[in-house]
């Protein structure tokens, strides 16, 4: 596949051409072995990690770890700090996790549908309106 350029582009112009093309283009090889073995792969919305059950237990774990830092604490301390706060999440904490972004989600989507709902109701107003006339 060519891509098309100016050769006068700068490395950057071309670095940028070149992401966007991927960006278009390119699937992640994940989504290309998902649906390979006939899975469908979804993503959340940009900037909303509160649908994402998993950074709510990552918060969890970081949150532990964090609270246990000192000056002295080094990478391997907060290797191993991390591994036990994951050992001592339980069942429960994690099913906590699942339904507060499920409880997100279906917040979302009351908004969504109530926001569709307004702006149905508006085209509606704006298709059915009086037309003015002059001629009275």
């Amino acid at each position: 596949m060519q891509i098309a350029f100016d050769a006068s582009q700068s490395r950057s112009q071309l670095g940028a051409k070149l992401a966007e093309h991927i960006a278009r283009s390119v699937e992640p090889e994940a989504c290309t072995m998902a649906r390979t073995a006939g899975h469908e792969v979804l993503f959340t919305p940009p900037h909303h990690s509160d649908l994402q059950s998993i950074e709510l237990v990552w918060a969890i774990a970081k949150g532990e770890v964090g609270r246990q830092y000192t000056t002295d604490t080094t990478f391997a301390d907060v290797k191993h700090r991390l591994d036990q706060a994951f050992d001592r999440l339980s069942g429960g904490e994690m099913a906590g996790c699942i339904r507060k972004a499920h409880s997100v989600l279906e917040q979302l989507a009351k908004h969504i549908s109530i926001t569709d709902a307004l702006q149905s109701d508006t085209e509606d107003d704006e298709s059915s309106g009086c037309e003015s006339s002059d001629e009275h």
